[in-house]
């Protein structure tokens, strides 16, 4: 595996300028004083380098300790410490006495994470432009005063789609079939296709970041249903880039996902999809406020036919 070192900052000039960072030596993450720290609508972000060979020999060794912003550290012991590919790979690690765990995934010239800090509140490791930052949620007040400043109406998360006509026979052999998978002691596997748009590369940096994104998103759903006791598991099977714009709502752009067809931009997903025989496929797209679109009621309404079903197994979702 290429071991990467990666820098949040990098600085350029006619001669050598020295850096305030000083690493100690098992120390993977620390935070930079050469670069202040920048306010987003929900967060404030801090400029860290990070050692991916230390945090590998660290996870190795048994653990990694996680500083965080306001001086504290706390460790994480080893779970798993899994290779997703030649080019990711992801520590989960738990925290004594909490019961969300620590998940980081390491790509090529990016690493996105989710560390836990109690309060039921989590600090995250991002990418943005090729460069690295610590991401803490603003107070709540003041998040919730600049989302309503930017849209004044939360909308559900969800669409409901139309009811297929189903027989009797039909809705007896589905219900058969989702009693068989809830009974069932091996692990469901949900085979994922992901798609994302031009302007996710533009803010994550670089096509490699994306992945690293993604591979981050599926590692940390499947530890949400570890840690859930939910008996399944998604599996990342590829990523596609689409020439979709960015700035339709998520609600046109489900719908343009589900019904996309022909010359359709969005149409080259539905072919990856039926040639790879992906169950569920998804669009990934730069954040804009907390969004994201699924139809509900497919797991319950069409497991059985997750494939053929036109709504089954769709959703788009903003990336943060």
């Amino acid at each position: 595996m290429k071991i990467n070192f990666l820098a949040a900052t990098i600085f350029l000039g006619l001669s050598c300028a020295s850096t305030s960072i000083v690493f100690a030596a098992d120390q993977w993450l620390s935070f930079s004083s050469e670069q202040k720290s920048r306010i987003t609508s929900t967060e404030r972000l801090t400029p860290i380098r990070i050692i991916e060979s230390q945090a590998y020999d660290n996870a190795a060794a048994g653990g990694l300790w996680l500083p965080l912003p306001d001086g504290r550290r706390i460790y994480a012991r080893t779970i798993s410490q899994n290779s997703q590919d030649n080019d990711h790979w992801t520590f989960v690690g738990s925290i004594p006495a909490r019961k969300q765990s620590v998940v980081i995934t390491f790509g090529r010239n990016a690493v996105f994470g989710s560390i836990p800090v109690g309060d039921n509140t989590s600090v995250r490791i991002v990418t943005q432009a090729g460069k690295l930052y610590i991401a803490e949620r603003l107070p709540k007040n003041i998040a919730l005063d600049r989302l309503k400043s930017h849209d004044s109406v939360m909308a559900p998360d969800y669409l409901i789609p139309p009811k297929p006509p189903l027989s009797e026979q039909d809705l007896q052999h589905n219900l058969a079939l989702v009693m068989q998978a809830a009974s069932a002691t091996t692990p469901a596997v949900v085979d994922v296709l992901v798609g994302y748009t031009p302007g996710l590369v533009r803010e994550l940096g670089s096509v490699d970041a994306v992945n690293t994104r993604i591979n981050y998103l599926v590692a940390v759903t499947n530890r949400a249903y570890s840690d859930s006791q939910v008996n399944g598991r998604l599996r990342l099977i590829g990523t596609q880039q689409v020439n979709y714009t960015d700035s339709t709502t998520d609600d046109a752009a489900l719908k343009d996902l589900t019904e996309a067809s022909g010359t359709s931009s969005l149409a080259t997903l539905h072919s990856t999809r039926d040639t790879q025989g992906a169950d569920l496929v998804a669009l990934l797209r730069p954040y804009r406020r907390k969004s994201r679109r699924l139809w509900r009621g497919v797991a319950e309404r069409w497991w059985a036919s997750i494939v053929q079903c036109q709504y089954a197994g769709i959703g788009v979702r903003r990336s943060q």
